[in-house]
């Protein structure tokens, strides 16, 4: 890890990323596949591209949620109401 670089708290990270069919194995081909996909230095612009694409998705992904939390309360609400009758 050291050779690449990399801290030994970022080698699940780096499984994750190479264990591409997620079989928890990573064979010889999505290691050789993953280290050319890895390969080279990001680029800081890169690296905050990522970030604000993240949390924009994280919010869009909490607002859904909310959206959707609110409509299965409607929908028990009435499901509910309609046992009552």
């Amino acid at each position: 890890l050291n050779t690449f670089d990399i801290e030994s708290t970022d080698a699940w990270t780096l499984f994750k990323l190479l264990d591409t069919d997620e079989g928890n194995v990573i064979d010889l081909d999505e290691f050789v596949t993953g280290c050319m996909r890895l390969k080279g230095p990001a680029k800081c612009m890169d690296v905050a591209g990522m970030n604000q694409e993240h949390k924009w998705m994280s919010k869009k992904l909490a607002r859904f949620m909310r959206r959707t939390e609110m409509r299965l309360q409607e929908l028990q609400a009435q499901v509910h109401d309609s046992e009552m009758q």
